[in-house]
This record gives C-alpha cells, structure tokens and sequence, in this order.
C-alpha cells in the first residue's frame, strides 16, 4: 500500500483520508479538507528553563559520568546536531493536556514546549544537513482514543527562523491508526525518512509502514511485515552510502526481523528465531555499511546483539535486565545502540533499577552500571549517541509514563 497526501503547513490538523486501504496498490490523491483537532502548535511560544540541575536526588551515578535533569516529562529521544552537540525531545501523554518539548545543549538547554495535544511516545528526533532538527511522534486527532484516528506526525523548526521558535507540524495522513512506536532518520541526501506502526491491537492488517517526504507530501507504505502490535519498537537507520533499513520485532512469530529497502522493494531477513527474542530492537550501521542490532530477548531477560557482515547474522549475549515491567504503562526502548570510530558496537540498556553501559572489546562485553534507581523506578527506555570523539550521550527518565508530568528527563555523558 502507497498513498501520496499533500503536506499541511497549519497547526496541526488532522485529515480523514479517504479510499481503500486493502488492494495494496499505490495511489495519488489530493489532500482531503482537513478537521482541526484539539492539537495546538505553539509558533514562537517558548518556555525557558533555569539550567538543568545536577543534583542527583536519590539516583546512585557512576564515577566519571555526570548527570543533569533537563525537563518534566517521559520517553526522551536525544540526538546530536552537526556539531556533535546534543538535543533531546520529550512529551507528556495526557490526553487533551499532553505536549511535545525540545531542548539542546547549543541553547543551554532551554526547553522549548511547541505543540499541546493528546500524544503518545516514543518518538524520534534527527537533524537534517542544514542543521533543524526533526521531531516524530504519533497524534491521536482527538480529546479521546479511537480506534480510526491517529497518524505519525513530522514537526521542523527551520535553523533560520531559531529565534523566534517557530515550528511547522504536518501529518502523514493515513487510513488506520498509525504512527505508534514512530522514529524518524535523516541520510547525507538531506531525505526525511519515518517509521511507525499501524497497530494490530485496533484491527489493522498492515503492521509497519515505512514514510518518506518528497516535496509532494509524504509517502505512507505498508512494508509488507503483515499485522504487528505495537509496543516493541521500530528502529529505522540509513547508512552512509545510504543503505535504508529497519527492524522490528514480530509479535505473531516471536522474531526480531531485519527489514531493507532494495530498488524500491522491501526485503526481510529473520535475525533471531531462538526463543522470545527481539523485542526493543535498536539499529545502526557502521562506516562499512554492515549492521549492528541491539535487542531484547524475553524468555531470558537477556539482551543481546547481532551484526551481519553478509554472510548471516552472528549473535552474542550482552548482560541481562531483572526488573523490566512488561504492560501498558511499561518498557518502550530499553536497548540503544551506536558504533565507535574503531568499528566497535556499544549497547546502552535499561529496566526499571538500572541504566548499563556495554561495549565489545577484544575479550568480549564490558558492562558496568551506569546508574542506578533511588526512590522511584525508571521508565524502561534509554536513547544513545557517540560523538566523534567516541564520548557517549544519553537520556532516560526518572519516574513511570503513569507519572507523565511529574517524571523527570535526565541527561548523562562521560567527558
């Protein structure tokens, strides 16, 4: 299934699309009128924060890392602009009252509150060459859930415009309820690439789709991956030649799936069908192109990671996680990972006591404890990034998605 729609370059509305969903042949159609939900964009509306405080509360941090609290809110995403300095984005989900922050380090963290809806995370968050940063996440179009509404929306904020904070928000608009799990990537061809899911849970038969933005409007695909509930996460990654693929965990089969685009044409390769593995899968490519997967696998408590040079997936056991809370409420992304200058993976993973560092030396997986709870849990999702100069960038948060406005984004890094 293909479906082209026109960008809307309003607040942020939604579009009831019309047409069949179900004959899996691509269509071209014009933007339908759009229904303004209760989402508002907040075009130059910035709250500024004090600097983040460094105070740890009760949380226990390792030696040599340090740790700022950067906002209220849960399910950060955190990336680096072109130099090499961090931005995070958050959300709050309460229906109407929910919102969408952003904050970077370039501007003394500074959190910067731009649309007000009824969201939900995780979401994703890349810089384009020129510098903006791009937000994903998915808009349930309404004051309360159902099951029709809902799209993956793309929020920009042009780097010329900085000042004056001003935020243009459209919607891939869809049939379904789609843009669950949503994660967004940006290659060197300057090309906004999304992925999210459109749930089982709600009756859809489609699972992921894949999205691209061409000055047309965005390109919406059901990749062919058959119904998939959400919860367990999509990680898409674009190579530096490149490559564009993604990953998934297929709940009907208990697999982690590695999904690339070749000529216009999905293919899939199963990566591990050795128990319940899969679930929170995170990608990323190295210079040679080659993958490297981090990911969950349940019936252990085990993560685990894979990489294929081409000739099959090797696998590994990293460490283990005792406290993940699977439900509603519970783990979204609890394994990142991202490769060194060297060529070597490093895994950050998660649960609800414990935040920990891995990498692969040439005697196998370092893992030590990076940090660890006080008197509140963890909310089960850590988001990573290496610099250039190899130093690690983290974000998590302090509190449950139950505590949506109370919970706390913390930020760690280890100069």
């Amino acid at each position: 299934m293909k479906r082209l729609f026109g960008i809307l370059t309003l607040s942020l509305v939604a579009a009831a699309c019309g047409g069949d969903s179900s004959d899996g042949i691509e269509t071209t159609a014009s933007p339908t009128t759009a229904s303004p939900t209760t989402a508002t964009t907040l075009a130059g509306a910035t709250t500024t924060t004090s600097q983040p405080s460094a105070d740890t509360g009760s949380s226990v941090v390792a030696p040599d890392w340090t740790l700022a609290r950067v906002g209220n809110g849960i399910k950060p995403v955190l990336a680096l602009d072109a130099d090499d300095r961090p931005a995070i984005a958050w959300l709050v989900e309460e229906l109407s009252e929910g919102f969408v922050s952003y904050a970077s380090a370039a501007e003394g963290w500074s959190e910067e509150r731009f649309v007000e809806g009824y969201f939900y995370g995780p979401i994703g968050l890349a810089f384009d060459p020129g510098g903006s940063p791009h937000i994903a996440y998915h808009d349930h179009q309404a004051d309360t859930f159902q099951d029709d509404l809902g799209d993956l929306t793309h929020a920009v904020r042009a780097e010329a415009v900085r000042a004056e904070g001003a935020w243009t928000v459209d919607a891939a608009t869809d049939d379904g309820h789609d843009g669950w799990d949503s994660t967004i990537a940006i290659g060197s061809d300057g090309v906004v690439r999304a992925a999210g899911i459109d749930p089982q849970q709600f009756g859809s038969q489609q699972g992921v789709e894949y999205y691209e933005l061409s000055n047309d409007g965005w390109v919406v695909t059901a990749i062919g991956s058959g119904p998939i509930e959400y919860e367990w996460n999509v990680s898409l990654a674009i190579s530096s030649t490149g490559r564009v693929a993604l990953t998934y965990y297929d709940n009907n089969t208990r697999q982690l799936v590695f999904a690339e685009l070749v000529d216009d044409e999905w293919q899939f390769d199963v990566v591990d069908e050795n128990g319940d593995a899969g679930r929170f899968s995170s990608l990323a490519f190295d210079n040679d192109g080659a993958p490297h997967i981090s990911y969950y696998q349940a019936d252990t408590g085990t993560v685990r990671y894979a990489t294929s040079g081409g000739n099959g997936w090797v696998v590994e056991d990293v460490g283990t996680l005792s406290d993940v809370e699977i439900s509603f409420a519970g783990a979204r992304r609890i394994t990142a990972i991202d490769i060194d200058s060297t060529g070597a993976p490093h895994i950050v993973f998660g649960d609800q006591g414990v935040v920990r560092y891995g990498s692969l030396t040439g005697s196998g997986w370092e893992v030590s404890d990076i940090l660890s709870t006080g008197d509140r849990p963890f909310g089960q999702l850590v988001t990573f990034v290496l610099d250039g100069e190899d130093t690690p960038h983290i974000a998590t948060y302090e509190g449950t998605a139950a505590d949506s406005e109370t919970a706390e984004i913390v930020y760690l890094t280890k100069p």
